[in-house]
């Protein structure tokens, strides 16, 4: 038996697996089965059931998805074609929000509808756990993410906030990038202990005005080529992600590779030589929601403590457009490392929250000017709010984490695609692939 959650009525299809079709509240056989009508279920507008004896009998992922796709492309119904098959149980999530389970084993309707997420597919939506690998894109993981925080709070009907134009600056010449990503910051003995005791910190003046205006125009150009057209003004509400960029953009690469910035990343840390775990382009449109809160030890499949983010701004972000916020000191890491992490709602955001609330954690929300970069440790809990404003909020964050470090034994789908950034590295090998090259120092492999 099959059952199928849809979002929407059919209008009398026409179905294309044998020659038959059903309407709207009719009964009709398909395939060499009968389809039989239910109540709606309390959660969603319709609920049906396909009881087939040729499926159970024949109950194969091949079977499955010709037939299904077949018939549900005709429906309109089919985007992802993702099919599971764990033990007897096959699942397809469909587009609409329509999910299809066959028990092979029982023969029988799965109508207990259990946690789900809509932007969950194959055994991540299957299984209530989080071990097993992500099964889509990285823009995909980041859709699916941002479902995870609780907007109550940020709930605002009112218009988006209207930016001044951001002023004319000179952009910098390739030359004068290369100089100034190579050049060493000031850092002091005071700002790694700060550090190292909040396990976040922001700095001032990391890049010159014209440094951050040459990487918003040229971050701007690649979101428009990849996702169609202007990101700013009206309310998209889609937190974007391009990575990997070094690869392809020499502009880019000046910026991830900076010995500048890893130089910044390892003396806070304490160690001597850093690589690159990835860069990251995170766009969040004007209307976007909440970030919720995580940290990273979360997310990247790395067996070590020494990881540090740069995140590195491309405009000054003012408290209406979700600048990044760091709960303090590092240590509350321990207040929180027990609560269940939920992939389907926001329950896991909103015990954090509690969490925080009831011991007055304080939490760093304050604005970032231009040139300011915030380095945040992998056991920072942090988050960011929702852009109420017109201007896409653009930053480049680049991650990287002390050479020697090994690969942990069992990466999660909270670790997304992290294959494509560690390449030919497995569970328990050291993460020193050709595309995590030493960062610093910076005469190392010839990155500079």
């Amino acid at each position: 038996m099959l059952t199928f959650v849809t979002s929407s009525w059919f209008n009398a299809p026409q179905i294309c697996a044998g020659h038959l079709w059903f309407a709207r509240k009719s009964v009709s056989k398909l395939l060499s089965g009968k389809m039989s009508w239910h109540t709606p279920h309390p959660d969603l507008p319709n609920l049906f059931v396909l009881q087939n004896d040729e499926l159970a009998k024949n109950g194969t992922l091949a079977y499955l998805t010709t037939k299904l796709k077949t018939w549900m492309l005709n429906l309109r119904f089919l985007a992802t074609g993702n099919v599971l098959k764990s033990g007897g149980l096959l699942g397809m999530r469909l587009k609409g929000g329509c999910v299809v389970k066959f028990d092979t084993n029982r023969n029988h309707m799965i109508d207990k509808q259990q946690q789900s997420n809509n932007m969950l597919v194959g055994a991540n939506a299957l299984e209530s756990g989080i071990n097993q690998s992500w099964q889509q894109d990285n823009q995909a993981w980041w859709d699916w993410y941002v479902t995870l925080a609780d907007n109550t709070d940020q709930q605002d009907h009112g218009e988006l906030l209207q930016l001044p134009p951001i002023p004319h600056i000179g952009m910098s010449s390739d030359r004068d990038i290369k100089d100034e990503l190579t050049k060493p910051y000031d850092l002091t003995e005071d700002h790694c202990l700060a550090f190292r005791r909040d396990g976040s910190i922001k700095l001032p003046k990391v890049l010159s005005r014209g440094a951050v205006a040459r990487l918003r125009h040229e971050l701007v150009q690649l979101l428009k080529k990849t996702f169609n057209g202007s990101r700013d003004g009206t309310n998209h509400n889609r937190f974007l992600s391009l990575e990997m960029m070094w690869l392809e953009n020499p502009l880019i690469r000046s910026y991830v590779l900076s010995p500048r910035i890893a130089k910044i990343s390892a003396d806070l840390l304490g160690v001597k030589s850093v690589r690159l775990y990835h860069d990251n382009v995170l766009a969040k449109e004007p209307g976007c929601g909440r970030t919720p809160w995580h940290c990273d030890d979360h997310h990247f499949p790395l067996a070590t403590d020494a990881v540090v983010t740069a995140w590195i701004p491309a405009q000054s972000i003012p408290t209406a457009m979700g600048p990044l916020a760091f709960a303090k000191p590092l240590g509350i890491f321990e207040l929180v490392k027990d609560i269940d992490f939920n992939k389907f709602d926001t329950s896991y955001d909103k015990q954090v929250t509690e969490a925080f609330k009831s011991n007055n954690v304080l939490v760093d929300d304050g604005p970032f000017a231009i040139g300011e970069v915030s380095f945040h440790h992998n056991r920072s809990f942090h988050t960011a709010a929702s852009n109420k404003t017109t201007r896409t909020r653009i930053v480049l964050a680049n991650t990287f984490f002390a050479d020697g470090a090994r690969v942990i034994d069992e990466p999660t789908m909270v670790s997304g695609d992290w294959q494509k950034f560690i390449p030919g590295v497995g569970p328990g090998e050291i993460a020193a692939s050709e595309l995590n090259p030493v960062c610093w120092p910076a005469n190392i492999e010839g990155n500079v």
